[in-house]
């Protein structure tokens, strides 16, 4: 049994392991600068109004997670804040009504004398001390939405260390993750099937609330009739110096091989925070200029994605398992927050079996179609042969959609997510 934390440790942790180490502060100020970040430092702001009906979202960086809540939440009549240490874009700034910077983490102790309705604080792998560090320094009602898991990400604690993490950095994360089930008033999951924290009484805190879109789905059904047979890839894809044993399915190499060698027209749209550059990716930017079929290049953020939408006809969520280690666990029962991008912009998914919670979703609801690992090979005429049920996908997209965003669920249960 892990020991619990305290804010010593904590601080210590920070010390040690993160302030201006991951990353160095003129990482931070250049990259501020290059997304022109206008936000104000917290700790030179007087945000000492009535916070009754303000909501305060903490991360590292911006993330579509909170880009939507924060959306659905003012349309509901709250007040929100973002903090981050990164910086927001005007893009991404424009879903809150106030950003702030942050430095240091010592700057986030101004929020000691301030009680907001409720607190938002994201952890992830390697940052499960954030969320802990918040609620040692604050007085207000703390919600955790989790990211990844560091207990599930892998069956051996021990490969945590691949992702760059010393010892005391995933044991700090494994003791912050036992901590945030057991103290926090609410934890929000994309993990949707029993863990080893939902088969006790933790669970009562915590909510199964993956990252739904903001509203309903921003296409229009006129644009049923697709012209188009080209498929899409929209998100992150780890640097090609990864190491294949934890990243190969994500890398997607041998999936898009596979793919090609069908003829089948796929394009990559990365992760808009990642550098795509062929030094990050020689590989994909070695088969792009060498392959008609397959295009790889810089993403864009989900709200300019349904501006090209009509160009695809399904996105994809398609993964080579058999070479990782990570964890069944993990992959079989996360919702990630690609499922949502894609039918927030229509688009009908194809999605591998192993993705066990996934591929459920998809074939309960006929939002697309899920395909075992030996039929990648034949994905072109498997697409073809479904292709009268392709506008009965789309509308199932849109139905699903009109009660599975952000926005609705939130107006029908929000006090069960802000109280404790």
């Amino acid at each position: 049994m892990l020991r619990e934390p305290t804010l010593n440790e904590i601080k210590a942790h920070i010390t040690h392991y993160v302030e201006h180490i991951k990353p160095p502060i003129q990482t931070l100020l250049d990259y501020r600068k290059k997304i022109a970040c206008e936000s104000p430092p917290i700790n030179n702001c007087n945000i000492k109004r009535n916070l009754a009906n303000t909501l305060l979202f903490i991360s590292d960086r911006p993330n579509y997670y909170f880009l939507r809540m924060s959306s659905a939440l003012r349309s509901l009549g709250y007040s929100t804040i973002f903090v981050t240490r990164w910086g927001a874009s005007p893009d991404e700034a424009q879903y809150f009504d106030e950003t702030f910077l942050y430095d240091s983490f010592s700057d986030l102790e101004v929020l000691a004398d301030l009680k907001f309705k409720t607190i938002f604080v994201q952890s992830w792998i390697g940052w499960f001390f954030l969320p802990v560090y918040i609620f040692f320094i604050s007085q207000s009602k703390l919600v955790c939405n989790i990211n990844d898991s560091p207990s599930l990400l892998f069956d051996k604690h021990k490969n945590l260390e691949k992702l760059g993490l010393q010892l005391a950095e995933y044991t700090m994360d494994l003791k912050c993750e036992n901590f945030i089930y057991n103290n926090f008033n609410k934890v929000l999951t994309p993990y949707f099937t029993d863990t080893e924290f939902s088969q006790n009484s933790q669970n009562r805190n915590t909510i199964f609330l993956p990252c739904y879109p903001i509203n309903t789905a921003n296409f229009q059904l006129s644009q049923l009739h697709i012209h188009t047979n080209k498929l899409l890839f929209a998100g992150g894809i780890p640097y090609d110096h990864k190491p294949d044993d934890v990243f190969s399915d994500a890398k997607l190499q041998n999936i898009m091989r596979q793919l090609i060698e069908q003829e089948i027209d796929v394009t990559i749209l990365n992760n808009p925070q990642l550098e795509t550059t062929r030094h990050n990716y020689p590989y994909f930017f070695e088969l792009s200029n060498s392959n008609t079929f397959f295009t790889f290049k810089a993403g864009i953020p989900p709200w300019d994605l349904r501006e090209i939408a009509h160009n695809f006809y399904y996105g994809l969520m398609i993964y080579d398992f058999s070479e990782t280690i990570v964890s069944k666990k993990h992959y079989e029962n996360i919702i990630p927050t690609k499922v949502f991008t894609y039918l927030e912009i229509g688009l009908p998914i194809i999605v591998s079996t192993e993705m066990k919670q996934v591929a459920a979703l998809v074939e309960e609801k006929q939002l697309g179609f899920s395909i075992k690992h030996n039929e990648i090979q034949n994905l072109k005429q498997i697409i073809k042969s479904k292709s009268n049920r392709y506008n009965h996908y789309k509308k199932n997209v849109a139905k699903y959609c009109e009660t599975h965003n952000f926005t609705y669920l939130l107006a029908n249960d929000l006090s069960n997510i802000l109280n404790p």
